[in-house]
């Protein structure tokens, strides 16, 4: 005689049983993908990492940092907030001019900075002025703004200086290195200011031809 088992349900068929696995899985797999995107959602909210190094934004700022205007043959003014003031006076240009300037960090600048200036501390960018496809007929007054942590970060020897980017050819030999250039600065208003000739721009450096002036606010030891 067999001994039957009582069951707390109805019996289910084997079609029925299929059915049921078949949903735990789907359930399974719809909780799973339900996981994914929460974590997926919390990491994309989560506050940026505040250990981040103030010298790497400061890079990222300036390489997002550009000023495009166009300069009429009245003249005209460009202004890169926080990096430069570029002021172009009337007959710069023969006809309405784009000029763009923008704040760069190029490892190849720094380099030929180091060679010229011997490690001399400056600011983490250089200001580049385009001008296009010809280069201004008149001087260009430039004003570059000093920060207090720059300042501070100066050894007691040194003073602010500005220094521009020359490209120089004498006979076979060509020369495009970084010069102290005439300028003067402002403790009161933390400023640099220089009137640029017309030679600072050249059209040589360029793939495209256009002509450019680079410029930094550096330092050299007091008396050199």
């Amino acid at each position: 005689m067999k001994t039957r088992f009582p069951h707390s349900g109805p019996r289910l068929h084997t079609g029925q049983l299929s059915s049921q696995v078949m949903l735990a899985h789907r359930t399974r797999g719809v909780m799973l993908a339900c996981r994914v995107v929460c974590l997926f959602v919390t990491l994309a909210c989560a506050p940026p990492d505040r250990g981040a190094s103030n010298a790497a934004s400061a890079t990222q700022e300036a390489q997002d940092s550009v000023a495009t205007v166009v300069i009429s043959p009245d003249g005209g003014t460009v202004e890169l907030e926080r990096f430069a003031t570029v002021i172009f006076p009337a007959g710069a240009f023969a006809f309405p001019q784009l000029v763009t300037v923008a704040a760069t960090s190029s490892k190849l600048t720094q380099t030929e900075y180091e060679l010229t200036a011997d490690d001399a501390p400056r600011r983490p960018f250089e200001i580049r002025i385009n001008t296009g496809a010809v280069g201004p007929r008149t001087e260009v007054e430039v004003v570059l703004p000093v920060t207090d942590a720059f300042l501070s970060s100066l050894p007691a020897d040194h003073q602010v200086e500005l220094w521009v980017q020359l490209f120089e050819t004498g006979g076979q030999e060509v020369l495009d290195q970084f010069r102290i250039f005439s300028s003067d600065f402002d403790a009161q208003s933390k400023s640099v200011r220089a009137q640029l000739p017309t030679d600072v721009f050249t059209d040589r450096r360029r793939a495209d031809e256009s002509f450019e002036a680079i410029l930094l606010v550096g330092s050299t030891p007091v008396g050199r």
